[in-house]
Formats: structure tokens, C-alpha cells, sequence
């Protein structure tokens, strides 16, 4: 078979482009031999420029042959090459510099202006990209032919954009192991990919371009923490004319989809301790990824790994991540055999960092707000309404890590339900915070207090959180469920923040919180606070029983003599170590009994369905308050008296 027709055979359709094909790297070592290139030259017998093309220049011989040389005259043509010390790494060519460096040494005008214009134009094909992950991102011209060759489907909208399942090449994605870094291990290129493109939303192009570096430029980072529960990134790239190329960011695709998806789709008879050890093997997981991205040198082990961060310039520096939602929790459900809980669940992986922010300046001392786009309303915290605080002299509304802290306690606590009480009652767990103005709101209500904003947690999280302490799969001491169920009461879903926010804990604190210095069974139970909000009926609130004058501002600084306040990342992971024994093979540990019936639509709340109360005796000194809830559309205001 001529070897124009082994190259057509070898051609490999792009996925990217439905139109245009590419010849996979390294494949024309494998098609091209020696004795290939000598029958080629013949009846010439020339040893020097058949070691240059096997050496040098096997693409730009098989270039030759695509581009219609004819058979006597490649070695004239790649005689041409070899005279003007042109190889394969000279590729790809440049239309203007091809006379002075291919037609001038053209003796017998082999290389006409067709066969020139054919060659030029074939480059793309042979030249398909290879992403190297050890660079930062990558820079591809239009012609570039991307080598995604299984058929894309869409997953959704990230924060920022679209991510499509691209099937990638196994020869164009490599990784150049360091030597130095132990750690660093040898790559296998997945079969699948995620791409997510950057759209602008109504953005100047320049900030489009300036989001892509920056979120690259913070997962980069993010892949030095080496966190398996945190989704891999792969590479940033951008492809098209210059000026307006489009924006591109590639990691490791998850097989299950999210979190949403793992509740919809996962069903077994019966639950099981197994199950309840595999779920909380993978909450636990999910607690010490958050940790690592809040505090990356005091989460690093050993003296080694900190000494890396110093060096990577991470010392000092943490991420936030600012989007936490069922969404953007991926499930690898093919990635591990687990062998510790008896149940295959996969691994899941926090994903998305789309409004991530590095900081090395902790939150009580910035004066200016991060400029981060809101995320989703159903799970942030209620300081994003209510977070006003004197700082340095001026009054700000900022965003700390503690806003991650409140959106693992929505999370956690969903997925409890899941756990308990499965897809119905997980769906009667939503429904019963829809009001008919509010479809979806968040884990709190913001209550008006004095013409100011004070936020509760939601009466209907309460009365579920309730029902669980005393369902038999959760109640009694040392259980693993209601050992959860309290984390997430007492230190995640809590209104009340720490007078220093951020997540750095003290020495103090670490003490206070080691496992070791600790049992399961030594804190207070897990049934509803005591204090109840006498102004608001038959609502039981945690996390915020301090009290204010009218005119009083609930800062930090102000709360004192409180319940605990929300925990930061070092907090909720030695809590959740300190609860998940993998070890423990205690049946009643685990799963005492058969949970329960899910608490009932009709007796969760005494009260009607609501609409949005505007209270009657709000002033024009409220309309600032009004205007904030409007926006977020997103809470119930209550009037109540002080």
C-alpha cells in the first residue's frame, strides 16, 4: 500500500471540529521505516538523507508524500529540506518564510506553487496538539486541530460556563514527572475528559480573559495540594484567531455526574452499616479537602510537604472556593475498590472552583470586598445579607472561608436526609421550606429586628434536624448518624461567627479539638437548642441566641456569652476525624437500627405556607433592607419586635 493511502487510514476525526481529521501523534514512527524511505529514493541510494528523515524529518517526508510529491521526486524534495536544515521540530511552516528556506534550495522546482500550497496547508493535520500538563496553559491558532476524538456531551452550566465530555487521544495528553517531587507519580491519560468554556456573561472581553488566567492560575495551586477529593486539573488552553480566541479550562471527568445525581440514581433494599461507613468515609473526605484549600501549610504533613508549599510560594496563602452546592460535589464512582466499608460509592470530589479565591491577607484585615460574583443563593450563609462589620474604621461587607463552612452543613445535612430517608425524603425536606413567593430558598430566614437584618436558621431545617436526633438510626450516644447530625448543628449550620474570621484556629483551639483528647459521647445531646425566639411561634433557632438593643449592630465582636460559633475548616475536620473511624467495626456504632419514617409534609410546620412578609411598620430607614432582599429574592423577612 502506497504510504499516501496508510496516512488517509491513519487519519483520526475530530470531535472539536466535526469537519477536520489529524494523524495522532507519534503514529508515523510506526508507518514509516527504513526500508519505506529507501524504496522511496530509489533506484538513489542515499544513506545520509534517509538517517536525516528517520532522524529528523519523518513528518516533514510524510508531508511531502500528502502533498502530491511524486514518488522520483522525493528525494530532491527532502534533499530541499536537508540543504536548508529544515526538521520536523521547524514545524509548522510559515508561508512567508517557505521560499527562503525550502523553494531557494529546490534545484530541479520539485516544490511548485501547488505542491508548496498543499504542504503548507496539510500542516494542521499532521500537527494536532499534545497538552502537556506540566505547562501552565496553551496557545493554539486557529488551525489547530484539537485531538478530542469521542463524541462530546454536554454536563451543564458551570458558574462561568458550558463543560462538555470530550474523548481525548491517549497520545496527546503527557506529563513531564518531576524528578524532584517525590509525590509527583506517573500519568496515565484518562479516556475521557471535562472542557469547560469560559463565557463572558455580559463581561468586557478583558475580564473574560483575566477570570480564565486567574482561575488557572488558582487551580494550578490547588493541584500542588495533591487532594484526591478535590477534582484534578489538567491544563488551561485557548484556540482561535488572535484577539478572539476562545477560552478553554480541562480536567478529569467524573463518570457518576454530581452529587445531584448520585442521590437520584443510587438505591439500594435496605440500609446498611456498610453504607453508612462508605458515605461517611467520603463526608470525611470531603471535610479535609476544604481543609487543605483554607489551610494549605497547616494541613500540609511533615516538615517535607510544608517546606514545598514555602517553596511553591503557598505558604501563608489559601483558597476559598465560594459556590458550594450539590452541584458542584463530582461523584468518580469507577475510581477505587473500596475495601474498608464493604460498599462501592466511588469517590467524591469537590469541583467547580469557578468563584475560587487565593488569599494571603485573612479576612479581618481586608477593607475592601472580594470581588467574586454571588454564588447560589439556596446555600450561602446568612452573612451574606446580614454581614455588615466595622473593620479598621469602615464598614464592610466581606466574604470569608466560613462562607464553605455553611454550604458543607447545607450539603451534609441533605445528604443525611438522602441517607435516612432517601429521594422522597429528601424532596419533602425541600418542599417544606417553598413558600409560594420563594421557591427555593436558602438554609435561613433573615428576621427584621430594630429596622436591622438578623439571620436564623431556617425553622424548617430545625424541626427536620429534630426529627433525625430522634429517629432510631441516629438517637442514643456514640452514633455515627447522630454524631454527624450534631456536627452539623452545632458546627456547621450556625449563624454566629467566629470574632476572628477566615479559618485559622489557635493553639487553644487545636487542644480543645483533638480527637484524642476526646470521645464521641462526651458533649451535650443532640436534641434542639433551648433558646427559642419567644417572638416567632413555635420556632425553635440555633445559633443565635444573643441579644441585641434595636440600634445595636450583631458584630463579632459583640457576641459574647453565645453558643459556639460556626466552626472554621481545622475545626470541621477534626471533628469529622474524630467521628469517622474506619476501624470501628461496631454495628451499633454504625447503624443501631432501621431509620424511621421521614418527618411528614403536614407536621413539619404548624404554620401556613407564606408569601414574602414586607412588614407593615418598616420605614423609609428600612429601605436599604428591602432593597438587598429584593435582590436576592431568595429570604423570608419576619417583623419582629425587639
Amino acid at each position: 500500500m502506497k504510504l499516501a493511502a496508510i496516512l488517509l487510514e491513519a487519519e483520526e476525526p475530530s470531535k472539536f471540529e466535526n469537519d477536520k481529521k489529524f494523524i495522532p501523534e507519534g503514529r508515523f514512527k510506526y508507518l514509516i521505516n527504513k526500508q519505506m524511505v529507501e524504496d522511496t529514493f530509489s533506484p538513489i541510494k542515499d544513506e545520509d538523507l534517509t538517517r536525516f528523515v528517520l532522524d529528523n524529518a519523518i513528518m516533514l517526508f510524510a508531508l511531502a508524500t500528502y502533498a502530491g510529491i511524486r514518488r522520483k521526486e522525493m528525494h530532491e524534495a527532502m534533499k530541499a529540506f536537508k540543504d536548508a536544515r529544515i526538521t520536523d521540530k521547524h514545524l509548522p511552516l510559515k508561508a512567508e518564510s517557505w521560499k527562503r528556506i525550502v523553494t531557494d534550495n529546490d534545484d530541479d522546482g520539485v516544490w511548485t506553487v501547488a505542491n508548496s500550497n498543499n504542504f503548507l496547508n496539510s500542516q494542521p493535520k499532521f500537527l494536532a496538539p499534545v497538552f502537556d500538563l506540566s505547562r501552565h496553559n496553551h496557545d493554539f491558532p486557529s488551525t489547530a486541530i484539537l485531538p478530542f476524538i469521542k463524541e462530546a456531551v454536554p454536563l451543564g452550566e458551570g458558574t462561568f460556563g458550558e463543560v462538555v465530555k470530550y474523548g481525548i487521544h491517549p497520545a496527546h495528553m503527557i506529563k513531564v514527572i518531576d524528578e524532584k517531587d517525590s509525590e509527583d507519580q506517573e500519568f496515565n491519560c484518562p479516556e475521557f475528559v471535562a472542557v469547560k468554556k469560559i463565557r463572558g456573561s455580559g463581561q468586557e472581553r478583558a475580564q473574560m480573559v483575566a477570570s480564565w488566567e486567574k482561575e488557572g492560575a488558582v487551580l494550578r495551586d490547588m493541584n500542588k495540594l495533591k487532594q484526591i477529593h478535590i477534582v484534578p486539573f489538567f491544563t488551561a488552553f485557548r484556540h482561535g484567531h488572535q484577539g478572539n480566541e476562545d477560552h478553554y479550562l480541562m480536567f478529569a471527568w467524573a463518570s457518576g455526574g454530581n452529587l445531584r445525581q448520585l442521590w437520584s440514581t443510587m438505591k439500594w433494599e435496605c440500609l446498611s452499616s456498610g453504607i453508612v461507613r462508605a458515605v461517611l468515609k467520603q463526608l470525611l473526605g470531603l471535610s479535609e479537602a476544604i481543609y487543605n484549600a483554607h489551610e494549605p501549610s497547616m494541613a500540609a504533613e511533615g516538615s517535607e510537604r510544608r517546606n514545598m508549599f514555602a517553596k511553591d510560594g503557598l505558604r501563608g496563602d489559601f483558597f476559598r472556593h465560594g459556590d458550594l452546592k450539590p452541584e458542584n460535589i463530582l461523584w468518580f464512582k469507577d475510581e477505587e475498590h473500596d475495601n474498608e466499608t464493604g460498599f462501592e460509592m466511588g469517590t467524591l470530589k469537590i469541583g467547580d472552583w469557578g468563584l475560587a479565591k487565593r488569599q494571603n491577607i485573612p479576612t479581618q484585615l481586608r477593607t475592601h470586598r472580594t470581588t467574586t460574583t454571588f454564588g447560589t443563593c439556596r446555600y450561602e450563609p446568612p452573612e451574606e445579607i446580614t454581614g455588615h462589620t466595622v473593620n479598621l474604621g469602615v464598614d464592610v461587607k466581606r466574604r470569608s472561608r466560613l462562607y464553605d463552612i455553611w454550604g458543607m452543613g447545607c450539603i451534609f445535612l441533605e445528604f443525611l436526609i438522602w441517607l435516612l430517608y432517601g429521594t422522597e425524603g429528601l424532596k419533602k425536606f425541600n418542599d417544606s421550606m417553598v413558600t409560594k413567593q420563594n421557591l427555593c430558598p436558602p438554609f435561613y430566614e433573615i428576621i427584621e429586628r430594630g429596622g436591622k437584618p438578623h439571620g436564623v436558621v431556617h425553622p424548617s431545617v430545625v424541626k427536620w434536624m429534630d426529627h433525625i436526633a430522634n429517629d432510631p438510626a441516629c438517637n442514643g450516644e456514640g452514633t455515627a448518624l447522630g454524631g454527624l447530625l450534631k456536627i452539623i448543628r452545632k458546627s456547621l449550620l450556625v449563624v454566629d461567627l467566629p470574632e476572628k474570621l477566615g479559618s485559622h484556629i489557635s493553639e487553644t483551639d487545636h487542644a480543645a479539638l483533638n480527637p484524642s483528647a476526646q470521645t464521641r459521647t462526651d458533649e451535650d445531646d443532640l436534641q434542639a437548642a433551648d433558646s427559642v425566639n419567644a417572638n416567632v411561634p413555635q420556632i425553635t433557632v440555633t445559633g443565635t441566641t444573643t441579644r441585641f438593643q434595636d440600634d445595636q449592630e450583631p458584630t463579632t465582636n459583640m457576641l459574647k456569652g453565645r453558643e459556639k460559633p460556626r466552626a472554621r475548616a481545622r475545626q470541621f475536620h477534626l471533628l469529622m476525624a474524630g467521628l469517622v473511624d474506619l476501624d470501628d467495626n461496631r454495628e451499633e456504632f454504625w447503624l443501631p437500627a432501621d431509620p424511621g419514617p421521614p418527618l411528614g409534609l403536614q407536621k413539619l410546620l404548624n404554620i401556613p405556607l407564606e408569601e414574602s412578609i414586607v412588614p407593615d411598620t418598616m420605614t423609609k430607614n428600612n429601605s436599604e433592607l428591602l432593597a438587598v432582599a429584593s435582590l436576592k429574592d431568595m429570604v423570608t423577612i419576619r417583623n419582629v419586635s425587639s
